[in-house]
This record gives C-alpha cells, sequence and structure tokens, in this order.
C-alpha cells in the first residue's frame, strides 16, 4: 500500500510540476515580442496576395482570402483557403521572426495542398517588413516569401 500511495504522489508532483512549466513557457512567448514587432503585426488582418517559392508562386483567389492574424500574447492565426490554423511565433531584433502552428483543421478542398504548402512556408519564415499597409515575411535564403496586405 505504501507502494501505491508512493507512486500516485510522484505522477501528482510530476504534473504539479509540468504545468508549472507550461504556464512559464507562456510568459516566455510573451515577454519575446518585441515592441516594434506588436506595433507592426497586431490589430491588422493580413490578406496574402502572393506565395512566392522557388518553382513558382501561388496568388490566392479574390473569394478565397488567406488570411493572418497576430496577437500581443503571441499567438498567430488566421485561416487559409479552407482550413482554419494557430500556433505561436516570436519576434527579435531587426525583423526576426518564428511562427510555430500548433494545429490547424484538416478540411479537403480545391485546389489541393495549397493550405498545407502555406502552412509549411509560414513555419520557415524567418523575416518580416511592414511598410504601409503591406506585409512581408521571408526566409532565411530568401527562396520563399508571402506578400500580404492589411484588411481594410
Amino acid at each position: 500500500m505504501k507502494c501505491i500511495k508512493h507512486y500516485f504522489l510522484t505522477i501528482c508532483f510530476s504534473i504539479a510540476v509540468l504545468s508549472c512549466t507550461k504556464l512559464n513557457n507562456s510568459t516566455d512567448v510573451e515577454s519575446s515580442l518585441s515592441e516594434s514587432a506588436l506595433a507592426d503585426l497586431v490589430g491588422v488582418e493580413w490578406i496574402a496576395d502572393s506565395l512566392m517559392f522557388p518553382e513558382g508562386s501561388y496568388i490566392p483567389e479574390a473569394h478565397k482570402p488567406i488570411t493572418l492574424e497576430f496577437t500581443d500574447d503571441g499567438r498567430v492565426g488566421g485561416k487559409a483557403i479552407c482550413n482554419g490554423y494557430n500556433g505561436v511565433y516570436e519576434t527579435g531584433e531587426s525583423g526576426d521572426i518564428s511562427i510555430d502552428l500548433l494545429r490547424w483543421t484538416e478540411i479537403a478542398c480545391h485546389p489541393p495542398l495549397v493550405d498545407v504548402f502555406y502552412f509549411e512556408l509560414l513555419e520557415v519564415m524567418t523575416y518580416y517588413e511592414r511598410m504601409d499597409n503591406k506585409l512581408y515575411l521571408q526566409d532565411t535564403d530568401s527562396l520563399n516569401s508571402i506578400f500580404f496586405t492589411a484588411a481594410e
């Protein structure tokens, strides 16, 4: 009986420690957002104008917009052609950005695979620049990029 009681207490302690760690990670995300990034990114719904990659490009249709929104607590989300998504982001100095998607819906749509391709592009973006109502995201090698316009 002592062994079961000891095992139960160990599990409870582990859960408590992991819960605290998760809360601390949330705080770390918030503190890793620069003031300029918050001013540049937050409070705007961004509509994708084009997805650029070495093999070509994709221009979203106006009636099926691809959206992106940043919050001041380090979260990111939006809607691709058919699927909604969300995740977390961090910013650094000189336009550095990191986007990690946590989940998205898995609705089949046409054109096929554009949503998945967009999600993969978002996760390799490492640099952002805002100019007026335009937002530009680019990867480290400048091979992939996404252009957005602020929704009116």
